[in-house]
């Protein structure tokens, strides 16, 4: 899932003994036919808990569903923190 290991393991635990999912079903890039509606996608590079190739390759492999903006400073879900101006201006167009 992209967590870091050992804080995740209660998480997962906790999942497992309600729904019982598959884990290894939830790689989105196993299941690009299934994405439909367009995406808009941000992704601060300096994301310390999921790495930017994520990101890029879900961007690559649904080229035409996926708007994407790498920002260049911020941590995970901080993209809005560093330019609210231009993030807010893209989702509108979006």
């Amino acid at each position: 899932m992209g967590l870091p290991g050992f804080p995740a393991l209660p998480v997962e635990w906790a999942i497992d003994a309600r729904i019982g999912p598959d884990w290894n079903s939830l790689d989105a890039l196993d299941h690009t036919e299934d994405f439909h509606l367009s995406i808009l996608l941000f992704h601060a590079a300096e994301d310390d808990l999921v790495p930017i190739s994520t990101s890029e390759d879900f961007a690559k492999a649904l080229l035409h569903r996926v708007t994407y903006y790498c920002i260049p400073k911020g941590s995970h879900t901080e993209a809005w923190n560093v330019d609210p101006e231009v993030y807010n201006h893209r989702q509108s167009a979006f």
